[in-house]
């Protein structure tokens, strides 16, 4: 277990940092009379029944943190909210991927909990900045912070799906003028489109209730911090926007993809029709000429010359007649 933490006093000092639990215990006699964070990485079963027996925390709670890829949720309970949250990131395959981080959040402390290393939240604990602010705050201030930077982390995701979009349209703009664009297009669709679906899912934190949950929370955030949690929802629901574009972006690119691949086909079968024509009078011709009878018309040759020219005659009135009925 990686266990990390911050204390400061009721009048905003930042007075102690530990980096292991022993160092946390030494000052338990100042809990009641502090504001604390406490962050764990790295974990098993045995640090979070540690952690429920110090912090009288709810089984559920710890049951969902031994769990991955859980889906966003504010859970209450009588002192404290229990909150899921999926930090988003792009592995070198390109698929869309999420690291949980589960947070407790008391009127006194913040402890958050993530199975994987998170950039940020180590950034937050030495950044001085950071720390200047969190003195004049309290744990909903961290709470605010790690939400943010949480939806933060969709926006550079969103941005490269816009791109893939766009190249979608370009390659399907070039099939449209004869450009090849075959199994390697669909591979790129169906990559964006698992993304975007992914991304979906997993940020969807039930923003038509978020409100009432905030509502719910009471002192758990306080009314300056309350504010910040506008935008936060504002950001969400232009993410939201931009996801469905995509999603239907995405939809519009495959049918006019599978029109033009219809197009295509439709001028080989032309083009095949055309040589059928020409070929098919000529084939019945010779077939019908070639047969062993009295006059073969090789041996005269006015009977030769005309059945070459009716092979002509004929190939020409075939296609000219398909041409009436508007097949080619």
């Amino acid at each position: 277990m990686k266990f990390k933490f911050l204390m400061w006093d009721t009048r905003g000092n930042i007075i102690i940092t530990g980096t292991s639990k022993e160092d946390f215990q030494k000052y338990s006699d100042m809990i009641k009379y502090s504001q604390f964070w406490i962050d764990i990485s790295d974990y098993d079963e045995d640090d979070l029944r540690w952690l429920g027996r110090h912090f009288n925390l709810h089984p559920l709670t710890l049951e969902d943190c031994l769990r991955r890829n859980q889906r966003p949720k504010i859970e209450l309970y009588d002192s404290y909210s229990f909150t899921t949250l999926n930090l988003a990131y792009e592995d070198p395959n390109g698929e869309v991927e999420f690291k949980d981080i589960y947070i407790y959040l008391s009127k006194h402390f913040i402890i958050s909990l993530h199975p994987l290393e998170v950039d940020i939240i180590d950034d937050l604990f030495v950044d001085r900045d950071f720390k200047v602010e969190l003195s004049q705050q309290g744990p909903d201030y961290i709470y605010y912070t790690l939400f943010e930077a949480t939806f933060d982390s969709y926006s550079p995701l969103v941005e490269i799906m816009e791109d893939q979009l766009d190249t979608l349209e370009e390659a399907v703009y070039y099939s449209l003028e004869g450009a090849r664009v075959g199994q390697d297009f669909l591979k790129k669709f169906f990559e964006l489109r698992r993304n975007v679906i992914t991304l979906e899912k997993f940020s969807n934190i039930y923003l038509h209730q978020f409100d009432e949950y905030l509502s719910k929370m009471g002192d758990l955030l306080s009314e300056d911090v309350r504010v910040y949690f506008t935008d936060i929802v504002d950001n969400a629901y232009r993410l939201r926007r931009k996801l469905e574009y995509i999603k239907e972006s995405s939809n519009n690119i495959l049918t006019v993809y599978s029109s033009s691949v219809n197009l295509v086909l439709q001028d080989v079968m032309k083009y095949l029709a055309i040589i059928t024509a020409i070929f098919a009078p000529i084939t019945f011709i010779t077939g019908f000429f070639g047969m062993n009878f009295h006059a073969i018309p090789w041996d005269n040759t006015y009977l030769c010359w005309g059945s070459i020219i009716s092979m002509f005659l004929a190939a020409i009135i075939f296609i000219y007649w398909m041409k009436e009925k508007r097949w080619l």
